[in-house]
């Protein structure tokens, strides 16, 4: 009885992940196209080229990866030691392993939202220097070139302003 009762659940499972491997069904793709943009669900990306252009870590896409790599050996080595000294499963050990592999993702991500921050208050400043030299009479172009010459506070700003 017992048997039959694994074999049935067994098909169940194996139905059910069937059924999830399959695209998307005709109604929830026209249901998709009606949503509103907020609505659709945050879909995972990595950290793109400007991130890590403006969070100034120094890191491409490929020193990223390795970092991870190297986070996540690391987080993985210390879930093992912290598992083994509290006679934990060693699944948990996965739990900081991952932690430590999306770090240097959110790093990244949270230096570059935070340069553009500030290159968003310094805009203020450099626009309304602009207008003065402007309105003291003097052509856009070189207003520009003479306040793109001082710092503004903010390295993004700055760079590209010297640009």
């Amino acid at each position: 009885m017992l048997i039959a009762l694994g074999a049935l659940a067994l098909g169940v499972a194996i139905a059910a992940l069937v059924l999830s491997l399959q695209r998307r069904s005709p109604v929830e793709l026209r249901l998709a196209r009606i949503a509103p943009p907020g609505a659709r669900a945050v879909r995972w990306r990595p950290a793109g080229d400007r991130d890590l252009a403006q969070s100034d870590t120094g890191l491409d896409q490929q020193g990223l990866v390795h970092a991870k790599v190297l986070a996540a050996v690391a987080g993985l080595g210390i879930g093992l030691a912290v598992t083994a000294s509290l006679s934990l499963s060693v699944l948990f050990a996965a739990l900081p392993a991952y932690a430590a592999a999306v770090a240097p993702s959110v790093i990244v991500e949270r230096r570059a939202a935070a340069r553009r921050r500030e290159a968003e208050q310094a805009t203020g400043a450099v626009v309304e220097r602009i207008e003065a030299l402007v309105a003291a009479g003097r052509p856009a172009e070189s207003a520009l070139a003479s306040v793109a010459r001082r710092t503004t506070g903010s390295p993004l700003l700055d760079r590209v302003l010297g640009q």
